[in-house]
This record gives C-alpha cells, sequence and structure tokens, in this order.
C-alpha cells in the first residue's frame, strides 16, 4: 500500500467513525522537516494534528488499518478531554496580547536549515552564531510535554507589536517559565548504564544544559549570566557542543583543545545521532568569559 493511499483511508475512516469532516495537513518542523497528519474539523478552535507515520508500513492491510482508526480515535478523544475546557479561554486570550505577553518564550533554531520558515516567523539572530531565536506562546508546560503556538508574522500584524517586543518579553519570561537545569555527564551516564562505566578524561567536568522539562532547552545558554557564573568557576573560556535543540554540552575550554577535531565529532554526531529536525548546528561554540560573548569556533 502506497503512503498516500494509506493517508486517504484513514481520512475516510475517522470521518465515518467520528461523523465530522477530517483534513490530511502538512505541517513544517524544525530544520524544514515535514510531516502530515489527520486534523479532526468538529467546530473546536484549537485543532491538534494527529501524527500517522509512525504507524505506516508498505504490507499493511484493512484490519491494521481499522485498528490504527481506533488508535486515531482514542487520541482524539484525549485531546477532547484535554483542551475542551481550555478552548474558549485560550481563543480570547491569543486575540488579546495583553494576555498572552507573560507566555511569550523563545527557542534556539539553526538559521541555514530554517530559511524557508524564516520567511514567515519573527526571529532574533543570535550574535556570534548560526542560531536564531524563535518566538512562541506556551500555553501549558509538563513533564509529559508542552503545548506551545509558534508566532508567526502575521500574529505581529494583527496585534501591532514588533521583534522588539517579543525579544524584550521572552528575554523575562523564558527563564522564569522554563527554569535551568543543569547536571554533569558523569550524572547521566551512570543514571543510564551504572557506576561501572570508563570515562574519558576530563568528563568531570562536561555539564548538561537544558531546563526543566528538557524540550527545546538549548535556550538556556541565553540565560543572562548563567555562562558567565560557570565561565567564573571554570576558571576561563568555555566549548558549548550543541547536542541538539534540546540540550548543549558546556565543558573548560581547557578541558579539549583540538578544535579540528571537536567540529568533526559535532558533525559527525549530527549525523549519526541526533534526529534530523533535532539538529541545532554543526559548529561547536565558544563563550569568551572577558568579553561575556559567544562566537562559533
Amino acid at each position: 500500500m502506497r503512503y498516500e493511499e494509506y493517508l486517504e483511508k484513514l481520512k475516510n475512516a475517522v470521518e465515518k467513525k467520528l461523523g465530522c469532516p477530517i483534513e490530511i495537513k502538512e505541517i513544517k518542523k524544525n530544520n524544514g522537516y515535514t510531516y502530515r497528519g489527520l486534523v479532526v474539523h468538529d467546530g473546536a478552535s484549537i485543532k491538534p494534528v494527529i501524527a500517522v507515520q509512525e504507524y505506516y508500513h508498505a504490507d499493511m492491510d484493512e484490519k491494521e488499518i481499522m485498528h490504527i482508526v481506533c488508535e486515531i480515535v482514542k487520541i482524539y478523544e484525549h485531546y477532547n478531554v484535554a483542551y475542551d475546557e481550555k478552548d474558549a479561554s485560550c481563543k480570547y486570550e491569543f486575540e488579546h496580547f495583553e494576555e498572552i505577553s507573560d507566555r511569550i518564550v523563545y527557542k534556539l533554531v539553526s538559521k541555514e536549515r530554517n530559511l524557508d520558515l524564516l520567511k514567515e516567523v519573527p526571529y532574533t539572530d543570535l550574535a556570534g552564531t548560526d542560531l536564531v531565536k524563535l518566538y512562541y506562546i506556551l500555553w501549558e508546560a509538563t513533564p509529559d510535554g508542552t503545548r506551545m503556538t509558534l508566532l508567526k508574522n502575521i500574529h505581529l500584524q494583527i496585534w501591532d507589536v514588533c521583534v522588539d517586543q517579543l525579544y524584550k518579553l521572552a528575554e523575562e519570561n523564558t527563564p522564569r517559565l522554563l527554569e535551568p537545569h543543569i547536571v554533569t555527564m558523569r550524572q547521566i551516564v551512570e543514571y543510564m548504564y551504572g557506576k561501572n562505566v570508563r570515562y574519558r578524561e576530563g568528563v568531570d567536568d562536561m555539564l548538561v544544559l537544558t531546563n526543566i522539562f528538557r524540550i527545546n532547552g538549548a535556550g538556556v545558554i541565553c540565560y543572562d549570566g548563567l555562562l558567565k557564573i560557570i565561565a567564573d568557576m571554570a576558571g576561563g573560556n568555555l566549548i558549548i557542543i550543541p547536542s541538539s535543540v534540546h540540550e548543549t554540552i558546556v565543558m573548560s575550554e581547557k578541558t579539549w583543545v583540538d578544535e579540528q577535531e571537536l567540529q568533526e565529532m559535532v558533525y559527525s554526531v549530527n549525523r549519526e545521532e541526533v534526529p534530523a529536525d533535532e539538529i541545532l548546528s554543526d559548529h561547536p561554540f565558544r563563550y569568551e568569559r572577558e568579553m561575556n560573548r559567544l562566537c562559533m569556533i
């Protein structure tokens, strides 16, 4: 079964099951990655896109299709319970800038990998790097996930606000709503594999920086004064490895002096270990303690 045929069968079967129109919608994700999912048009203003690509395989039969339909209905019903009471208030707040201004936060993404997206959204370049800050409304954040809306240029036109206003609000809101979370690399390895692990020299000095929800946590490196505090403790400049959009690894510059090896490692890990839509950058960064600035290596 071809993927297009699979989508159409799901669409038609879910429409019949729920009794309301279903749309196959393409959603843009980070780094130019897109996926298609199903949207249920039931009159609600909040319409989550239900991803269905993970269920697909070429040899599936009608029985499997109906099983997937049942799963989609369960997901839809879960969304209805979770969002129904919030729907009206979220719609009102979204239409009134003053009601959502304290929820505007930022995330870091690759500029080069998101050139098409940047034509549609407000953003701010992160000086000295190949990264940009994108802005979104953080409706809800829990250990199980976040509910957010990426801000687009059309929203700024409706609200009659500018990017500078978003920047100022996000600089204040992001550290407050997405508090930093810092652990050592040793702590992570021991949690995953136990204490009987042989470490590379210098691993004790490696810190993993993210936020408390570990989603879009790479932006923590922009929190005012945080890198300066770590650099003061390390007694010099820092190296920042862009693990993904969700986290970075930070270490003393004294720990890793071979810049060529470092660049090759970042490039290789991105190609072999990091999902395409979660790659942050192919370049490691240096935080210069005396100048209080980031730059690409």
